[in-house]
């Protein structure tokens, strides 16, 4: 995932867009397992994930292999 981190600033809407650009590798799908979201992603199309910004601390998300990895700091 690109960008690995993002820091965001706690209260503000937060709206990530993720596009996958190609089938040869196992990000199928985006997995926030500390807020229950699994989203799939095709191949070509844009995903929006809506993401929770209420509390400060770290939201980690991967692919569903949990071999593409990335994070969110809301502060």
């Amino acid at each position: 995932f690109m960008p690995k981190e993002i820091s965001y600033k706690k209260g503000q809407p937060l709206r990530l867009a993720f596009v996958r650009a190609d089938a040869e590798n196992c990000a199928s799908e985006v997995v926030f397992k500390s807020l229950n979201i699994t989203k799939k992603l095709p191949v070509g199309e844009v995903v929006l994930v809506d993401v929770p910004t209420e509390k400060d601390g770290v939201i980690t998300f991967a692919c569903g292999m949990n071999m593409y990895k990335g994070q969110i700091i809301v502060q």
